[in-house]
């Protein structure tokens, strides 16, 4: 029999060795583990990446005629989409809705109590937001999937329904309501510091309100258009310098649109047709009109392909060529109400197919009979219904086109 300390050291030295396999082995073990976590998240970051790029190459999709896909490509979701406000009768409620093209959908993202047909809140777009306005000094912004802006994204909201923020985010240019007097001045807020650095004097021409259409290229100017008295005005504001001017005007304009990007401002009047350059204070005539001729409204600039200005007369939808030559009618009976982001889809409204009469409105006037919506190219080919607005809705308005 071997004496107790031999017994006892090789003992000690049998049970060191084990204690040794087992950490290597719980050692390899935490390695192949956090090994295979590690490769796991690599793909999945890996997956989401090429997932995020193939969103941004997605070719736009074209509408759809007979549930087929007009485009040779393969069909896929549009990442377009734009705000639809309707008033129901019924209920006497607000609704905004998020409405898709390809497939269709229509999805309520806000909705808000509101009893008279009569009057409307002023609900516009602006940098990528939705302002809400139910009265001068009370609104709110919501981000285009309904969702109120907080004051943590944005500590100060305007008052008004017309307002502006540069293409940097530092400035804000806005109208300031007063409601102890019931008028407005234009104020330059700086976003970062949340304090106003510049007003202009309220009743001056500056102070007029006006709808905010864009910026100069440099970020400097804020960019509105103004009817007055059959005049289309384009005012410059310069928030740097606080400076005011007005950049060029269109006499006897039925319609007017400023493209800030190229400078250019496109109206129309009883004559026809025709282009300011605000820069060059050039202007030319894009086509003439028949003396007699309907009136022209909502019109549109089309840059896609080859560009064209698109405009409705009398209760059809025309189409002219920026560089000139005579219009065509590309759609009848209907009205041309927006042109998407891309430029490759143009929305439209027009009379049901229920045999009722069309009463002519503005955007935002009583409805006589239900109204269809559809979208179609912008030659006027591959039209697709999207929805109808019933007899129940009292009030119903296109509010804006977004771009995911």
């Amino acid at each position: 029999m071997l004496p107790q300390e031999v017994r006892t050291e090789e003992a000690y030295h049998s049970l060191r060795r084990r204690q040794i396999f087992i950490w290597v082995f719980l050692v390899l073990l935490t390695v192949s583990i956090v090994g295979g976590i590690f490769s796991v998240a690599y793909q999945v970051i890996k997956s989401g990446g090429n997932q995020n790029r193939s969103i941004a190459n997605t070719p736009v999709i074209r509408p759809v005629v007979g549930g087929s896909d007009v485009s040779e490509n393969k069909k896929e979701e549009s990442k377009d989409y734009f705000i639809f406000g309707e008033l129901a009768s019924s209920d006497k409620k607000y609704r905004l809705y998020k409405i898709r093209t390809q497939p269709f959908s229509k999805e309520e993202i806000f909705s808000f109590p509101w009893s008279d047909p009569k009057t409307l809140p002023e609900v516009t777009v602006q940098g990528g937001l939705i302002g809400v306005f139910f009265e001068p000094g009370k609104g709110l912004l919501l981000h285009p999937d309904g969702k109120v802006v907080g004051t943590s994204e944005l500590a100060f909201q305007p008052p008004y329904a017309y307002f502006s923020i540069s293409p940097d985010g530092t400035r804000m240019i806005y109208f300031k309501y007063f409601s102890s007097i019931g008028t407005t001045s234009l104020t330059v807020r700086d976003v970062k510091t949340n304090e106003d650095v510049f007003g202009w004097p309220i009743g001056s021409e500056a102070s007029r309100p006006c709808e905010f259409i864009g910026w100069s290229q440099d970020g400097r100017k804020a960019y509105c258009v103004a009817m007055v008295k059959s005049r289309a005005d384009v005012k410059s504001f310069d928030v740097k310098s606080f400076s005011y001017a007005v950049a060029g005007s269109a006499p006897e304009a039925s319609a007017a649109r400023f493209d800030a990007e190229r400078s250019l401002l496109v109206s129309a009047g009883k004559s026809g047709i025709s282009a300011l350059d605000v820069v060059g204070k050039t202007r030319r005539t894009i086509t003439d009109l028949s003396s007699g001729a309907a009136q022209i409204e909502n019109l549109f600039l089309n840059w896609q392909n080859a560009a064209r200005v698109l405009f409705t007369r009398g209760d059809s939808v025309y189409s002219v060529p920026f560089s000139g030559g005579a219009s065509e009618k590309i759609i009848p009976d209907a009205r041309l109400v927006a042109v998407s982001p891309d430029g490759t889809l143009i929305l439209l409204e027009g009379l049901a197919d229920d045999g009722n009469p069309r009463t002519r409105r503005a955007e935002q006037s009583s409805y006589d009979g239900t109204v269809r919506y559809w979208v179609a190219s912008p030659d006027g080919s591959h039209k697709k219904e999207l929805f109808t607005v019933s007899h129940d809705i009292a009030r119903a308005a296109y509010i804006g086109w977004f771009s995911e």
